[in-house]
């Protein structure tokens, strides 16, 4: 029996996982109330822009420099990294447009945001993740662990929990 418990040296990617799903909830959640209410879209793609910044940039370096050239070698890990790689490149230039947004582009742009990263997420935890857990030695795995927690330490709790409100 398969257990569902995430490999030890993915645990903190997966806590900070859980982080950006909840700031794809607030979004998708938010838009329908608020979708003409400017101050609020405002509010909230800065609150994106600085969540991006604090902890998507370290997380995607995380994955880029560490987890990813750890599975170059894995069967079937290439197309799904690749892609992967891609959705980073659009969410990055995703935040460049919310950055500059006006008023009547910011509940599409958020949208869009919230769309991509949710999917991104689970494309990396119900395809990525298991294939890693399948296929990664210890002696690897033990590495990429210890390097994750360099770059983006626990994730026991968020960096900013007010970007999650």
């Amino acid at each position: 029996m398969k257990s569902n418990r995430r490999h030890e040296s993915l645990i903190p990617l997966s806590r900070e996982h859980h982080y950006g799903l909840l700031v794809c909830l607030r979004i998708h959640r938010g838009i329908e109330n608020h979708q003409t209410d400017v101050g609020w879209l405002n509010e909230r793609a800065e609150k994106v822009v600085r969540f991006f910044e604090s902890d998507l940039k370290t997380h995607f370096k995380a994955e880029e420099e560490i987890v990813f050239p750890a599975m170059k070698g894995m069967e079937d890990s290439r197309a799904t990294i690749d892609q992967l790689v891609n959705e980073h490149r659009n969410l990055e230039r995703l935040v460049q447009r919310l950055r500059k947004a006006r008023e009547l582009q910011l509940a599409p742009l958020l949208r869009e945001f919230a769309d991509l990263l949710e999917a991104h997420i689970r494309t990396e935890e119900r395809v990525l993740f298991p294939r890693y857990e399948v296929c990664i030695s210890s002696d690897l795995a033990r590495q990429v662990g210890m390097r994750i927690l360099e770059v983006i330490g626990t994730a026991m709790k968020p960096k900013h929990p007010v970007l999650l409100e």
